[in-house]
């Protein structure tokens, strides 16, 4: 068996055993009845359902914004468009409290995808140079675009209500894994997680051509602006689904694809009996690899959460993954040395 397939059943591995320790984490049976047990069996479950779907979606979308930017240093949250989501969902609430209130996260899908297309459409159109993208620009607008969206996510929460801060705008700030979010809800964007991953897969090898310089992907027929179009989207809509069920959950989209990409090693031809990397290329093997981890690291974070009480309530997930993923962040730039290359992608 191929090396890329241990890699991808690994990680299935070690995303079903850190569900099942989300199931038994917290109360134990032997406290409760049969009734209370059942339902706080289906809230775990819930939750990590909830904590799965958020971590694959950010794990996918950064691993296409990665692509699309051909810069390993970027994710939903450095580059801005979590925050940007979160911002239009927040706009949205303000317009329409009775329609897209609190309660409806169906109707806010489209104003997220809006936010979080617009956050990246801005950074792009920013850190364009003659001679393309420059890496150094893009993290440093990105993250510019990314303040400035939270502040606004503030400013106008304080416009609806000043007095207090609500569970949902917390969750728009810094992210969160609510108890109250809807089933069908987290399937909806589960399945349009894996459309978007199957999508992925099948331009595998034409990313992995799309991270070369643009003449040479030009010269091996690469659809460039087609399939920039269609990365660009997918990146959207993965990190709006995200946003809408949890918020903007930080640098879990830069961790997951920077610890599936270590497992791979470097690049270059495939070995013939890796079938799998053949079929839908390294950004394929890549994309099914974060969407796992992603999802892993998420439940992991929440179990943690459950795990350890600090006796001032339960601790937002996204505050968690923020503290771990900032000096990753650091000393990914240090060792880069301030700029990245497409050929590290």
């Amino acid at each position: 068996m191929s090396r890329s397939a241990w890699i991808l059943i690994g990680l299935t591995v070690a995303l079903a055993i850190v569900a099942i320790l989300r199931l038994n984490v917290g109360q134990p049976r032997g406290t409760l009845d049969a009734d209370a047990w059942d339902a706080i069996t289906a809230l775990r479950t819930q939750r990590a359902l909830l904590a799965g779907t958020v971590g694959a979606a950010l794990g996918g979308a950064g691993v296409l914004l990665q692509y699309l930017l051909r810069n390993p240093l970027v994710s939903p949250d450095v580059m801005g468009p979590a925050s940007g989501a979160s911002l239009g969902v927040m706009i949205s609430i303000a317009i329409w409290p009775a329609g897209i209130g609190f309660g409806s996260l169906a109707w806010q899908a489209g104003p997220a995808l809006i936010g979080a297309m617009g956050a990246m459409l801005l950074i792009t159109l920013l850190a364009r140079r003659r001679a393309g993208l420059d890496p150094g620009v893009v993290i440093i607008t990105g993250v510019v675009v990314s303040i400035m969206c939270g502040a606004g996510v503030v400013f106008v929460q304080h416009l609806i209500n000043a007095t207090s801060l609500s569970g949902r705008s917390l969750a728009l700030l810094v992210g969160a894994i609510s108890d109250e979010t809807p089933r069908e809800h987290v399937m909806i964007v589960a399945c349009v997680v894996g459309i978007v991953v199957c999508i992925g897969c099948w331009l595998g090898r034409t990313l992995d051509a799309m991270s070369l310089s643009e003449d040479e992907a030009i010269s091996v027929g690469v659809p460039l602006a087609r399939t920039r179009a269609i990365v660009f989207l997918g990146a959207g809509v993965l990190t709006s689904g995200a946003v809408v069920l949890a918020g903007p959950v930080g640098f879990v989209g830069l961790i997951a694809p920077h610890i599936v990409r270590l497992m791979l090693g470097t690049g270059g031809s495939p070995r013939r009996d890796d079938f799998i990397t053949r079929s839908i290329g390294r950004a394929g093997t890549l994309l099914i690899g974060s969407c796992l981890c992603g999802a892993t690291l998420l439940i992991l974070g929440d179990t943690g959460v459950r795990a350890i009480d600090l006796g001032a309530g339960r601790m937002p997930i996204g505050v968690i993954t923020a503290l771990l993923g900032g000096p990753l962040l650091i000393a990914l730039l240090g060792r880069s040395g301030g700029s990245a290359r497409a050929s590290r992608v």
